[in-house]
């Protein structure tokens, strides 16, 4: 069995490719399936989240770590000249420096939305604040 690397983890789960698709053709540990064959589900469970606007502060917490972790691992494979397609967005493309400004740019977009998350959870509901009585 091959030695177990976090950033082949990582990458695997970067990409969302699954293991059927036969990008990687690794002997990956059992984990790892799971991980690629949920992952685009909890992306997808993420999306809705932030569209009902249900738990904004956790859920774009949790986007915007898992865009951080994309770029890193993205990042990482394209210094360590790896030669990976990423199946991102149901496009094979190898990893390069235009994915690498898409994936910061996708990063810089998630922490926005986090802290414009926290930022409003600060002020008062506009339904639930108090009416103001004129004399």
């Amino acid at each position: 069995m091959a030695d177990f690397r976090p950033e082949i983890f990582l990458l695997h789960e970067s990409c969302n490719v699954c293991a059927a698709s036969g990008v990687l053709q690794t002997a990956f540990t059992p984990g790892v399936d799971f991980v690629a064959h949920t992952l685009p589900l909890a992306e997808i469970l993420l999306g809705l989240l932030l569209l009902i606007g249900w738990g904004l502060r956790i859920s774009a917490s949790l986007v915007t770590l898992l865009m951080l972790g994309f770029l890193t691992v993205v990042t990482r494979a394209y210094l360590l000249h790896m030669n990976i397609n990423c199946g991102c967005f149901a496009t094979p493309e190898p990893v390069n420096l235009k994915k690498i400004v898409t994936d910061g740019a996708m990063a810089a977009l998630a922490v926005l939305m986090t802290v414009f998350a926290f930022i409003e959870a600060r002020q008062p509901h506009p339904w639930s604040a108090p009416e103001e009585i004129s004399a």
